[in-house]
């Protein structure tokens, strides 16, 4: 009875321990303080070497990092950490099946899914995302009250339907992918945060902007020095042509940046571009510039696909500032049909009618035009306005989710 007792106190303190390390570098992780959270992770692997946690809390954080600083050192470490953490957990379920191994190995399989995706390796992706739906339901299925699966869920069936849209019966998975998500930021335990984040993330590609934005009010009262959310912040009143606000937010994003470590040249040069873009609609041609030239600054030497369409996006928009030319985003394009070549967007800002000049552009997208007919619901009509789906023929190929501008003298 005595060893029994003693045993179940180990066992409690081992698992509180645990507790306390995830808990601190997760939040470290939002906190934007990477080099704690390392600390708290590393501990994790010191004291329990042959376990997966650390390994897989390690992975998240060089995922958050090679995100920003796309060095070869930080991917090497990445992919490492990550299949330690996959064959410790292996290992373990060898000797029990226990839900949190399985939990383990599911959710590192997938993050590596969407890693994949990103870099464009759809069969490795697929491969990865069947593998850790499968230990994930696995885990489920060995403990219904792991309520973190559901981050995993959430991040398969959005990812999937995202991807695979033009599959009528896959469309549906992105709102079940939504639900799941919500479910894991409710009731996850390790989850609830990150489920916070990816969910925030979710909501802006899908301009869903008031469920994003309570989201960004939600989290700013934990993380309110967290740059990252204030960019998203002034992504939204921007939208809303609040331009004085999206100033003052990426203003204070930067100012908070210099005291982060290691400094993050994505958030930076997004918040520069965006001062740009908004104070080229309060027509301050010589601030438009500026911002533009402190953002192609901030990415040089950075050779990844998002920074050279960044860079790309600010040097155009400090050419037309020149030229006296301005451009507002008035909508993306929803659907593209090629053997017609035309272009449904949906319009998220502002109007459009015919005669207005059009920029369309996208990662390999890069065109003007003007407009010459639009139909709605096969319609023509003389002018769209927010909300409405407007079909418009283009000269060049297009591609879902391109962004449309409206160019102006």
């Amino acid at each position: 009875m005595l060893i029994y007792f003693i045993t179940t106190l180990l066992v409690f303190a081992t698992d509180s321990l645990k507790d306390y390390h995830i808990f601190q570098g997760i939040d470290y992780i939002y906190r934007e303080n990477y080099e704690s959270a390392q600390r708290e992770f590393d501990a994790l692997t010191t004291i329990y070497p042959e376990d997966p946690e650390g390994f897989f809390y390690l992975s998240s954080l060089f995922e958050t990092l090679e995100s920003f600083t796309p060095r070869p050192e930080t991917k090497a470490q990445l992919d490492s950490v990550a299949d330690i953490a996959v064959r410790l957990a292996e290992r373990k379920l060898k000797v029990e099946k226990n839900a949190y191994n399985l939990f383990y190995v599911g959710s590192t399989r997938g993050k590596r899914a969407v890693r994949r995706a990103l870099h464009g390796d759809w069969i490795g992706c697929l491969w990865d995302g069947i593998e850790a739906r499968r230990s994930l339901e696995l885990a489920f299925k060995e403990d219904s009250t792991l309520l973190d699966v559901y981050m995993g869920f959430g991040l398969y069936d959005y990812y999937l339907g995202k991807y695979l849209s033009f599959i009528p019966w896959l469309r549906s998975r992105k709102l079940k992918g939504i639900d799941e998500l919500k479910m894991a930021s409710q009731n996850g335990k390790y989850a609830k945060k990150p489920a916070r984040f990816f969910l925030l993330r979710v909501y802006l590609l899908e301009d869903m902007d008031s469920e994003a934005m309570q989201i960004i009010k939600e989290l700013q009262q934990i993380y309110s020095t967290n740059t990252s959310l204030l960019y998203n912040e002034a992504e939204l009143y921007y939208k809303k042509e609040e331009y004085q606000k999206a100033i003052t937010a990426c203003t204070h994003a930067l100012s908070l940046s210099a005291s982060k470590r290691p400094l993050n040249p994505r958030v930076k040069a997004s918040c520069y571009l965006m001062l740009g873009k908004s104070y080229n609609e309060l027509k301050e041609i010589e601030k438009t510039k500026a911002n533009c030239e402190l953002a192609i600054r901030e990415l040089n030497g950075i050779n990844e696909d998002w920074a050279k369409e960044f860079k790309k996006e600010a040097q155009k928009l400090q050419q037309k500032s020149k030229e006296g030319k301005m451009e507002k985003e008035i909508g993306k394009v929803e659907n593209y049909f090629t053997h017609i070549g035309v272009v449904t967007l949906r319009i998220t800002n502002g109007t459009l009618k015919i005669g207005d000049t059009i920029h369309i552009k996208g990662v390999v997208t890069d065109f003007t035009q003007t407009v010459e007919s639009m139909e709605i619901e096969h319609k023509k009509v003389q002018e769209a306005k927010v909300g409405d789906s407007v079909g418009i023929k283009v000269k060049e190929r297009v591609k879902r989710h391109d962004r449309i501008y409206k160019v102006t003298e």
